[in-house]
Formats: C-alpha cells, sequence, structure tokens
C-alpha cells in the first residue's frame, strides 16, 4: 500500500524542525561561555524564527492545494518518517559542551537539508523555487557552523 506525500507534509515537517532549531539555538546561547559562540547560536535561533514563519505562510498557502503529489511506497515513507523522527529531539547530553552543540547543530542541518532533498525528488518539478529557497538557507547555517568550527580550531 502506498501513501500520498504532500507538500503540507513537508512543510509541516519544517515548521517543527525550525521549532526544535530555535529552542535548541537559544538554550545553547544561553549556557555557552563563548562568546562568539553565544552570538551565533542567537543569530541561528532568529534565523530558525524566520524561517518558522515563512514555512507556515507556505502552508498556509499550499493548505487547499490538491493532492497532486506522488504516492510512497511503505518503505519509502517508513525512511522519511525515520528521518524527521531523528531531527525533533535534542536532550542535556546535547548542550553539555560547545562541541556537543556544535555536533547537534550541524546534524540538524545536515538531516534537514537531506530530507529536503528527498522531498523535492519526491515532487519532481512541483515548487522547484521554493526548494531551492529552503536548501540554500538551510545549507548558509550549515556553512555557517563549519567555518566557526574551523575557525575555532586553527
Amino acid at each position: 500500500m502506498s501513501e500520498v506525500f504532500q507538500i503540507s507534509d513537508l512543510l509541516n515537517s519544517l515548521i517543527e524542525l525550525e521549532k526544535t532549531g530555535h529552542s535548541f539555538y537559544d538554550q545553547a546561547a544561553k549556557i555557552t561561555s563563548d562568546a562568539k559562540a553565544a552570538d551565533l547560536f542567537r543569530y541561528l535561533a532568529g534565523e530558525e524564527e524566520k524561517h518558522e514563519k515563512l514555512y507556515m505562510d507556505l502552508a498556509e498557502k499550499f493548505r487547499d492545494e490538491a493532492p497532486g503529489s506522488e504516492p510512497l511506497d511503505e518503505e519509502y515513507n517508513a525512511y522519511l518518517q525515520t528521518l524527521l523522527s531523528r531531527q525533533f529531539h535534542f536532550n542535556d547530553a546535547d548542550l553539555q559542551s560547545l562541541e556537543a552543540a556544535f555536533r547537534f547543530a550541524v546534524s540538524l542541518e545536515k538531516d534537514t537539508l537531506l530530507y529536503v532533498g528527498e522531498v523535492r525528488t519526491i515532487l519532481e518539478d512541483r515548487h522547484t523555487e521554493l526548494f531551492k529557497i529552503i536548501q540554500k538557507e538551510e545549507r548558509k547555517h550549515l556553512k555557517l557552523l563549519t567555518d566557526f568550527q574551523e575557525n575555532q580550531s586553527a
């Protein structure tokens, strides 16, 4: 049996991811003693909040869109659900050190890019510009995090 995956599913998932990211970055900024890292985390928290609003607006825009989505087989749907379930959670261990916080943040951004890429593939030519924008934003976050880490170890 196959399930239908709609663009609203992606957007609702991205809203949750952005909420998780916002909460994580906000907490990381509050507990780190590294002023530059705190500034970066505060910036990223603000970006996640902006993205959450963007995705909420887009979800409303596409709310009434006809399904037209591609059916997914159970195995592929389970794969996508596994990707999503990994990203909605962080715990105290992810905030115990600056290194742990960056490890979680990089993982969150990579997983988000992976998920968006998979969904973009599923939907093929539909909403191509939307997905380009989303991927560009997430790549920017990943680059900021990895550049910061490289500068810290240099």
